[in-house]
């Protein structure tokens, strides 16, 4: 692991990851996180991690957004299958409708979504519980709560 203080305000984090891919995260400043692989980098508003850090310490807060979206780069192949499978599954039962793809898809990355925070809380459950003992939990009811249900909800093109 090699993490770079790039100024005061980015934040960047490299790493290789368990299937061998050169990954790096940087966080800040602004509203644009980029994560990628060596120079295919994707910047992308940092919605989920906005909302889960919500009242933490500025460190506190970039060391668990840099766990957050290297999760996603840590969990990337298996949610390319799972978001393959959830498609196919639909594709297969149901006529493909834009609706329905678009529900299929946001069903995925609610998944992603969870399963990266997941990846943060396991990355240092005690550094994540204590950095949270003193933070008011709505905010994180507000993200388990919505991306539970939108992960769920992928699947109901398939029952109808």
């Amino acid at each position: 692991m090699e993490f770079v203080d790039d100024t005061n305000q980015f934040k960047t984090l490299k790493m290789r990851t368990w299937y061998g891919a050169r990954a790096r995260v940087t966080i800040g400043p602004g509203f644009v996180h980029k994560a990628g692989f060596g120079g295919f980098v994707v910047p992308h508003p940092p919605v989920v991690n906005w909302l889960l850090r919500k009242g933490l310490e500025t460190d506190a807060a970039y060391g668990l957004a840099l766990a957050h979206e290297f999760g996603h780069l840590q969990t990337a192949p298996m949610i390319l299958v799972y978001a393959g499978a959830a498609m196919v599954t639909y594709l297969t039962i149901n006529r493909a409708t834009l609706p329905g793809i678009m529900i299929t898809l946001a069903g995925a990355q609610a998944t992603w979504e969870i399963v990266s925070e997941l990846y943060a809380i396991w990355s240092d459950s005690q550094f994540y519980r204590e950095k949270y003992q003193k933070i008011g939990i709505a905010p994180r009811l507000i993200f388990w709560a919505l991306a539970s249900a939108l992960a769920l909800s992928e699947w109901i093109p398939t029952m109808l």
